[in-house]
């Protein structure tokens, strides 16, 4: 069983690098595609742009009229580390959707060996994420907000915010 569940994720991994260097429209079409074989679910009117990637697809859930533009790099995890796109998501260039972190509480073991936590994102409707934002794990971004380029979000950004910084704090109300 472990060797097809590695054959299986060495697929998704080779169809996933191919399609990520596909430009144009054929390449949004061939990516859309891909993905929706493996997503736990896609949406209608997905687009992504080129080199971005995706772990662990069955625990990232995308819904209708979702659009992430070039980089985006997707690190959710089947325990506990779910993501959720909600419908009219906009995400800009080279963002990070992060899920995990490591354990570090025993200074006395080497972290790498501590294993990790796993927490979900939730990126709620009608969301405009700019480029260059990382997003860490157990965030809820609000219905309607937007984060400014460049930050890092590390607690929820309640409904109807803008948001910006390292890290990300509320600066207006849409």
């Amino acid at each position: 069983m472990r060797i097809l569940q590695r054959i299986i994720t060495e697929s998704y991994m080779v169809s996933e690098g191919l399609f990520a260097l596909t430009p144009g429209t054929v390449g949004y079409w061939l990516r859309k595609r891909n993905y929706g074989m493996w997503l736990g679910n896609l949406g209608c009117k997905f687009s992504i742009g080129q080199y971005s990637r995706i772990q662990q697809p069955k625990a990232v859930f995308i819904s209708d009229n979702v659009s992430f533009n070039d980089r985006i790099w997707i690190a959710a995890n089947e325990n506990f580390g779910e993501i959720y796109f909600e419908k009219n998501t906009l995400v800009g260039p080279n963002c990070v959707f992060h899920t995990g972190n490591h354990v570090f509480s025993k200074p006395n073991e080497p972290i790498k060996t501590q294993g990790h936590v796993f927490k979900p994102i939730r990126i709620e409707e009608d969301v405009w994420i700019a480029a260059n934002v990382t997003v860490l794990q157990g965030v809820t971004i609000g219905k309607g907000s937007i984060v400014a380029a460049g930050s890092v979000v590390n607690k929820d950004i309640p409904p109807f915010k803008i948001a910006a910084g390292i890290p990300a704090k509320i600066i207006g109300n849409r």
